[in-house]
């Protein structure tokens, strides 16, 4: 359980820890592992001998379990999503997806910007936790981009998060506040309508630099107002938890469609060219095939997703923590592996291989993974991520505007979930709204905003994109990526924030 840490406890405290890890990583330039191992021996020097922050052996204990535990949820789809990435390279399955891709409209980029964007957020909102960058990762890197490009894209699949995981952040908000599901949703559209097309236009800075921006930059903020109108629209017509759902694919086909119109038609020639690749290509996209098909069915159907729920739990009732492994993505991508061995008719010799290399990226990143985990975890036991939150609200109370998409991002970025971050300082920041005279719906929804835009440079987001880049020193990169794209997303959401409150006035 969080407690409130005594006033007289020096705020500067309660930061040490999340700024040793950052400063490692951001500021120094090193490995992320060695930032998260820092932090988490901040954390835990202080929770023993830092006054107002100290922690008994148990509470220690039973954080750092949960800790644990919370990671594995990442993990265990980090350790499939990187084995099917590999697979799909050894079985040639990039290659024959790369021969798929070149027939779509539009050059390089343009297709990396629909991969990374729309597509990213349908996987995304069907499973959450990180599964956008798990799929679209391989997809990637049938383009034949370099590996750095592909995993900060797969990270842009992290677009739409309050609609990840059917909108289960918005829901819990709603369930919490006592607010109408669909206002949460069309508050979190308007916060983010400015922000939407910075996502695309820089996957296209990613993917091909200037020459891309100036060739589909109106196509970037097309897609972008397509997001932003699929959230809206299909909240309201397919409900908030289908929202990307049903409207993410609508975006990639209207842009697909719209980037055909510039190629002109096409001959006999062309056409048999795409047939042969479809036939060549399909091998390997039946395990993507199979990936959405056991997803959506393990989610849309009540029946089978009750007896998923109820079948192989781990569960820990002292931490309330709940895992149902047959729901995970996790599962989902172990399957999707399991067929692409056999339709890429993959040797056992290189299945065995591809998994030990596998375990071998998956045991560093995890360890990252538990280090974050359990440093966020000791920090909200002993008081220090309430000290963080009060402290703010209360300086700033005067400009809780801006302060609450910022307490909002801090908290996605220490759980890496919207529904965590939510669960974190919903409470408080309702409590600030009434004291600042700030409408409420707004305050929720930008809770629910800012914590998913900034799960995006999370370390479970930015450990999992740096494993299917295969480089070592990946993760710092990404993650100042992650952190200066979050920057220009949050400096929009306050702008429409403050929009709003004008509006509103």
């Amino acid at each position: 359980m969080a407690r409130y840490a005594p006033a007289s406890v020096p705020f500067a405290i309660a930061l040490l820890p999340l700024g040793i890890a950052v400063g490692w990583i951001v500021v120094l330039r090193r490995s992320s592992m060695g930032g998260a191992a820092a932090g988490l021996a901040t954390a835990l020097i202080l929770v023993v001998l830092a006054p107002g922050y100290g922690l008994g052996l148990e509470p220690i204990w039973l954080g750092l379990l949960r800790g644990a535990l919370v990671a594995s949820i990442v993990a265990y789809v980090l350790f499939f999503g990187v084995l099917l990435a590999r697979l799909m390279s050894e079985g040639r399955g990039e290659a024959r997806l790369a021969g798929l891709l070149a027939h779509l409209p539009g050059d390089r980029a343009a297709r990396a910007m629909i991969l990374a964007i729309p597509i990213g957020a349908f996987f995304e909102s069907v499973s959450g936790f990180g599964v956008g960058v798990a799929v679209v990762g391989p997809l990637l890197a049938g383009l034949r981009l370099a590996p750095r490009q592909v995993g900060t894209l797969a990270l842009l699949s992290q677009n739409a998060v309050p609609w990840g995981a059917a909108a289960v952040g918005i829901v819990f908000s709603a369930a919490l506040t006592g607010l109408p599901l669909i206002d949460i949703s069309v508050g979190c559209t308007l916060l983010l309508a400015l922000a939407l097309p910075l996502y695309p236009l820089t996957a296209l800075g990613v993917a091909g630099g200037r020459p891309a921006l100036r060739s589909h930059g109106v196509l970037a903020v097309a897609i972008g107002a397509g997001m932003a109108a699929a959230t809206y629209v299909g909240a309201h017509v397919a409900g908030t938890e289908l929202a990307i759902v049903v409207g993410g694919p609508l975006v990639a086909v209207g842009a697909i469609a719209a980037t055909a119109l510039t190629r002109g038609r096409s001959n006999d020639d062309e056409r048999a060219s795409v047939w042969q690749a479809v036939r060549g290509a399909t091998p390997a996209l039946i395990p993507f095939a199979t990936l959405i098909a056991v997803m959506l069915s393990s989610r849309a159907i009540e029946p089978l997703h009750r007896w998923l729920g109820d079948r192989a739990v781990l569960e820990v009732e002292a931490i309330t923590f709940r895992l149902p492994i047959l729901q995970s993505a996790g599962t989902a991508l172990a399957i999707a592996c399991l067929v692409a061995i056999a339709t890429l008719q993959i040797s056992r010799e290189t299945v065995v291989a591809q998994v030990g290399r596998s375990f071998a990226l998956w045991m560093r990143s995890t360890f990252t993974l538990i280090c974050f985990t359990a440093m966020a975890e000791l920090m909200l036991r002993s008081g220090m991520t309430t000290a963080i939150a009060t402290t703010m609200a209360s300086n700033l109370l005067g400009s809780y505007a801006i302060a609450a998409p910022i307490l909002g991002g801090l908290s996605g970025f220490l759980t890496g979930s919207n529904a965590g971050g939510t669960a974190m300082l919903l409470s408080l920041q309702v409590q600030a709204a009434e004291r600042a005279g700030l409408p409420i719906p707004i305050v929720v929804a930008a809770q629910n905003a800012a914590a998913s835009a900034f799960s995006m440079a999370s370390p479970g987001r930015v450990v999992l994109a740096a494993a299917l880049c295969g480089e070592r020193d990946a993760e710092g990169s990404l993650m100042r990526f992650g952190a200066v794209l979050c920057a220009g997303v949050l400096l929009l959401m306050i702008v429409a924030i403050l929009l709003w409150l004008t509006l509103a006035a």
